[in-house]
């Protein structure tokens, strides 16, 4: 099997949550700060899984796996935090296997 082929089964078969529990583990062991809310049931829809710092820093990320759509409300706070100039996008779960996020984070 090619390195391609892994890395689309192994994206295609990650969770949501799976791929936010990586991540936080990844940004916590390099230094950032990070913010989700547990229970968005409350709160306004559409607002990013994960606000991370660091450095003078902030980035906004929106987590899906590899079929999960973008709300109507995620596009909308996307493209407000974009326009005011925020570090604001989607990771998938191929952008975790081929370490994507990773150089991101270590940036």
């Amino acid at each position: 099997m090619r390195q391609e082929e892994y890395v689309r089964m192994m994206a295609a078969a990650m969770s949501e949550r799976d791929l936010q529990d990586a991540v936080v583990r990844m940004a916590e062991s390099l230094g950032w700060k990070v913010y989700h809310t547990y229970d968005s049931r409350r709160s306004g829809p559409g607002w990013p899984d994960l606000v991370l710092g660091r450095d003078g820093r902030v980035l906004f990320r929106e987590l899906k796996t590899m079929k999960g759509r973008v709300s109507k409300d995620q596009q909308e706070w996307i493209g407000l935090l974009a326009a005011a100039g925020d570090d604001v996008a989607v990771w998938r779960p191929d952008q975790w296997h081929d370490r994507t996020i990773e150089r991101e984070l270590a940036g």
